[in-house]
């Protein structure tokens, strides 16, 4: 998905049995991505992935859960320390009734990410994200949500929390498309 140009620049088919991490680096062989910010869910977070697109000339941007357990701890670590040496912004939208509020801090400070267990196991990494989102529905409904990336990208966080922010046109603009406008979900 190029977010800049809603355009679908390839696709591969996840086999019986399988998911994603093995869908992902065959797709990777059909496109051109020098240059290009890659952006994955937390299931492509895996190490070959990431080297890979290194390898291709691209920088990534990619979700960091609970499947990679101890860089997930690591980086939400890294994120409960003083803030001195983090980059921030935020931005707020409103509207169809809500007020959404996201606070971005990268932090790219090579002593502080020497602290990521087995960090050279991620190829190019330069900062690590935390994107946290607030969402205020009416006077009574309120949630906070924390979301943390790894990335080759070196401490912009106006980038960083626009980046993040173009990963979710997929589901917007394309997934959103696709099941309504297509009714792709009832076939």
């Amino acid at each position: 998905w190029a977010a800049s140009n809603h355009l679908v620049l390839g696709q591969a088919k996840v086999d019986a049995k399988t998911n994603e991490i093995t869908a992902i680096p065959e797709l990777l062989k059909l496109i051109d991505v020098v240059g290009a910010i890659v952006t994955i869910d937390g299931m492509g977070t895996q190490q070959d992935i990431v080297a890979e697109i290194v390898n291709q000339g691209a920088d990534y941007m990619l979700a960091v859960k609970g499947n990679q357990k101890h860089l997930y701890q690591d980086v939400t670590k890294l994120f409960a320390k003083p803030p001195l040496a983090h980059q921030f912004t935020q931005t707020t939208n409103t509207g169809h009734g809500r007020k959404d509020v996201r606070y971005c801090s990268v932090i790219s400070d090579p002593k502080l990410l020497d602290e990521i267990r087995n960090k050279d196991d991620w190829a190019g990494l330069q900062s690590v994200v935390r994107v946290t989102g607030v969402r205020q529905v009416g006077e009574t409904k309120r949630t906070i949500h924390a979301r943390y990336y790894i990335s080759t990208l070196r401490g912009e966080a106006k980038q960083a929390l626009e980046v993040v922010r173009e990963h979710w046109g997929v589901e917007n603009s394309l997934h959103w498309t696709l099941d309504v406008a297509f009714r792709e979900d009832e076939s």
